[in-house]
């Protein structure tokens, strides 16, 4: 698959190391890399966060709800159980990272990626999501109920339990991924990218009945 024009985070090349602590004294989190952290759950906050940089940090179920990522990374951290709702991310990049129940509904997304992360059961629901990628991910049992997916895809993800339910697939690529069962809505389906046997596995679960014709 083609992935789209994601548009990277925009990171200084030398940028400076803060402690948690230093780095946030205040709301805003600017120009700073922090690394082998425990972050653990506060007051519930609103953060604007923008050039930062986390690598192997542990972000303890914090509660976010209307923060605001510019151009962030996220390199073998673990934000599982993390309530994000209705946060704004904008060249955002997870690597390697355990987004486990990770609250992101009502959340808006453009130019972000997510590689190699465990995404099981987290949530996406009523989000607009634009020039995502998803790759070699899993998003078993992730909540993804009527989502606004534009130039966005799946690639090599596991996605079992799956929940897509009333969102448009138009463009969206499913065909290198694989799951046992997800959740569609019918009329949703008009343009997604499957291989023939989703495509059967699909038709099979509106409720037609395949029958091959014998020669």
């Amino acid at each position: 698959m083609k992935q789209n024009s994601r548009a990277a985070p925009k990171l200084p090349d030398s940028i400076e190391k803060k402690s948690w602590n230093e780095a946030a004294k205040d709301r805003y989190i600017g120009s700073c890399r922090i690394t082998d952290e425990v972050i653990a759950r506060g007051p519930e906050e609103t953060l604007r966060f923008d050039q930062v940089s986390f690598e192997n940090v542990t972000f303890q179920e914090i509660s976010w709800p209307d923060s605001e990522w510019l151009d962030v990374q996220f390199i073998g951290c673990d934000l599982s159980n993390a309530d994000l709702r209705e946060a704004v991310f904008r060249r955002a990049e997870f690597r390697e990272c355990k987004l486990i129940g990770t609250e992101f509904t009502e959340s808006s997304m453009k130019d972000v990626l997510f590689e190699k992360c465990i995404m099981n059961y987290s949530m996406f629901s009523l989000s607009s999501i634009e020039k995502a990628d998803f790759l070699h991910s899993s998003l078993r049992d992730a909540e993804f109920y009527e989502v606004k997916l534009k130039q966005s895809g799946f690639i090599h993800c596991e996605l079992s339990g799956m929940n897509l339910g009333e969102t448009e697939l138009d463009g969206v690529d499913l065909s290198t991924s694989t799951y046992e069962s997800i959740q569609v809505t019918a009329d949703k389906l008009k343009g997604c990218i499957v291989t023939p046997e989703q495509a059967i596995g699909f038709a099979r679960q509106l409720g037609l009945i395949i029958k091959e014709n014998d020669e």
